[in-house]
């Protein structure tokens, strides 16, 4: 959680910063189309954006937490909040999601989508530094429910050869 509040802040700093720089770079007398046109400056819209969005995609994790008979699901600064009993999970789908080969640094990136009463949730697990102890909180009331879980992750991982 706190690694991810550091991201946004340091993302909005960046937004900040460009849209400062945007706003004195430009001389007096010019339009802003016309400076942003010139020498590649439209490169500056796409910064701002792009550090906009990872923001944004930020805020669309959920924090897992367990409580003594329930599951607390909160997206960051607690925009949605979710409580969830044993009787709430209905079934999980798990994915194994590998990047094409001819990438850089390819990733094998596992996706666990968990149906409940109360909709669906996503957890990836490239959104997560320890997605292993995220899936045990998860499932802490279901004990059935990680088991399989993480047998179908072992299987999938040894089907992929990793």
């Amino acid at each position: 959680m706190f690694e991810r509040s550091q991201y946004i802040f340091i993302l909005l700093g960046f937004f900040v910063l460009s849209g400062i720089g945007m706003c004195f770079g430009n001389p007096k007398g010019v339009s802003w189309l016309d400076w942003i046109n010139t020498n590649g400056r439209w490169a500056l819209l796409l910064a701002p954006l792009l550090f906009l969005f990872l923001a944004l995609r930020q805020l669309r994790i959920w924090n897992v937490s367990a409580g003594e008979n329930e599951i607390y699901l909160k997206r960051f600064l607690g925009s949605k909040k979710i409580i969830l009993q044993k009787k709430d999970m209905i079934s999980f789908d798990v994915e194994l999601d590998i990047d094409p080969s001819w990438m850089k640094n390819p990733r094998n990136t596992i996706v666990v989508k968990l149906q409940t009463t109360q909709g669906e949730f996503t957890f990836n697990s490239s959104d997560y530094k320890l997605f292993d102890s995220t899936l045990n909180k998860l499932f802490s009331q279901n004990k059935e429910m990680r088991t399989q879980c993480f047998g179908q992750i072992s299987r999938l991982k040894n089907k992929a050869g990793i």
